[in-house]
């Protein structure tokens, strides 16, 4: 059926009996138990809400202002600010600051008497295209300061590399107790080529036929060294006990490295001309601890301020600003990264690396150093534009780690020592011509009292060296045996000598000295003898 709406004038058509009408909607605003919120508590609500707001703000907003701005307000001290600063540094809500995070690290008294440094340097100089010289050291280990006694155990290498030759060394350093232990683990065969040649020229004999090799390592020097070096050694404190040893290690304990390195940083940071420069970097971890990163790069400009103020600080500098200018333009980059732990504050690690052009202090111009570098490293100065490179990082962990340091099994003492290692850079032969040297040496020292005394007494020196038997040589004497092992010749009138012993068998080119090694009526101690000692023999 066509539903016809109701219009006015119309019937309403009749609903059909089979059709049941909808069911009815309750009236919940009819029901007793709701009451509509009164005007009073709608005002209670928002002021809540307000005052909450405000307190967030205050708490946060009023910290960010100091943090994120310079604003110089009224009554506000600077240290009140920085105290304001310290108080929000743990909520959590607000970013830290660099300013904020050295503050903290300054005002953290927390004194570091367990920790491993884990300090490392390496050192470029040359440019892009050569390396003359790079070194290499590291040095990591526990240290222990919380007694009156400083403990340590560390270990340390180093690596330099000279115009292509390596030098290498390792070894460790103990100190337990009153004694500090030392031992060289590892040593470079170019350095045992230095030691070698250096000591094998030192002791060896004139008297040799031959000139000592010593600039390839004699493989039995070698042995004889490795055999000292696995010696660990000591050397024992505890003679030294004084007042004054006693306030040093004191003074030691009571300021570590690592807390004068923190304090110095710290400090260095914070000032005035060098906190706008210093940025926040992203967070990271260092030995498994949460930390901030914070990074120093001075401009140009804020370097030569740095280093004219600190030469400014001293006298030499008054006058040379020639020298001064030739400094600040050298340094080429300086960057400094720190990171600090995020609940303590606590130095964790220590980034430095610096690069300098080596032109002006090559002696290329104006120098600093009066251009002695080229001497030493001539290979410098056929270089363009060589420059310095150093990078330096200092990691510090186990913070608070107990250190546990055992002295060696065994050890020798440092002059046990010494001697070992002097006695190791020579070969048997060596030590043979070293004794015979000796033996020479005591028979011309006694021969020349012998015969000075003689001339004394008689006006002349003796014809023949039988003539101090026994007045002046007793016979039981040993060298009586060896007086046919040297020659002895004397002038005509007596009134001169010589007494020598050949010790080269090969042809003598000096225009001055002659291969004999003896005394003379004009050197009475053992010498290499010169031909106008044997002139005046000749000429007498």
């Amino acid at each position: 059926m066509e539903n016809i709406p109701a219009q006015e004038g119309y019937p309403l058509p009749n609903v059909p009996a089979n059709i049941n009408p909808p069911p009815s909607v309750p009236n919940s605003y009819a029901s007793s138990n709701f009451s509509p919120p009164s005007s009073k508590s709608k005002v209670g609500i928002i002021l809540v809400f307000t005052f909450f707001t405000l307190f967030i703000f205050f708490i946060i907003g009023v910290p960010a202002v100091f943090l994120y701005s310079n604003l110089k307000i009224p009554f506000i001290s600077t240290e009140t600010r920085q105290n304001i600063l310290m108080s929000a540094y743990n909520i959590p809500l607000i970013p830290k600051t660099p300013e904020q995070i050295l503050l903290m690290a300054a005002n953290n008294n927390t004194k570091l008497t367990r920790y491993n440094p884990d300090f490392s340097i390496g050192a470029n100089l040359g440019n892009t295209a050569v390396n003359i010289v790079a070194l290499d050291f590291k040095l990591n280990g526990p240290v222990d300061f919380s007694s009156e006694k400083i403990s340590f155990d560390l270990k340390f290498g180093l690596g330099v590399n000279f115009s292509g030759t390596s030098y290498q060394s390792s070894g460790q350093a103990k100190k337990a107790g009153d004694k500090v232990y030392f031992k060289i683990d590892n040593i470079s065969d170019s350095i045992l080529e230095l030691y070698s040649s250096f000591f094998s020229s030192s002791y060896l004999s004139n008297f040799s036929g031959t000139k000592s090799a010593g600039l390839t390592v004699n493989s039995e020097i070698k042995k004889n060294i490795q055999r000292v070096l696995d010696n660990w050694v000591f050397y024992d404190t505890k003679g030294m006990e004084s007042e004054a040893r006693k306030s040093l290690e004191k003074s030691a304990n009571n300021q570590s490295l690592i807390d004068s390195t923190r304090k110095n940083i710290q400090e260095f940071l914070l000032k005035s001309k060098i906190l706008p420069q210093v940025k926040k970097l992203g967070d990271e971890t260092i030995d498994n601890t949460p930390t901030y990163h914070l990074s120093f790069s001075p401009s140009k400009e804020l370097l030569k301020e740095l280093i004219t103020e600190y030469y400014k600080a001293g006298e030499s500098a008054k006058n040379n600003i020639t020298d001064l200018n030739n400094l600040t333009d050298s340094l080429e980059m300086m960057e400094v990264d720190i990171w600090f732990g995020r609940k303590d504050a606590i130095l964790r690690k220590l980034s430095v690396k610096s690069q300098m052009k080596m032109d002006s202090l090559l002696g290329r111009g104006n120098s600093l150093y009066g251009g002695i570098l080229p001497n030493s490293l001539p290979a410098l100065d056929t270089l363009t534009s060589p420059k310095l490179t150093v990078n330096t990082v200092l990691l510090i962990k186990d913070i608070g780690k107990t250190v546990t340091i055992d002295s060696p099994s065994s050890s020798i003492s440092l002059t046990d020592f010494y001697t070992k290692l002097m006695d190791g850079a020579k070969t048997e032969e060596q030590k043979k011509q070293e004794l015979q040297s000796k033996l020479y040496n005591d028979d011309f020292s006694i021969l020349s009292k012998a015969i000075f005394k003689y001339y004394v007494e008689n006006k002349k020196y003796p014809a023949v060296l039988s003539d101090l038997i026994p007045n002046y040589i007793q016979q039981s004497n040993t060298v009586v045996g060896r007086l046919n092992n040297y020659t002895y010749k004397t002038s005509s009138i007596g009134k001169s000598f010589v007494l020598y012993i050949e010790y080269s068998s090969s042809s003598y080119t000096s225009s001055y000295s002659t291969p004999y090694y003896g005394i003379s009526s004009t050197g009475n101690f053992a010498h290499q003898l010169t031909k106008s000692e044997f002139d005046l023999v000749n000429i007498e």
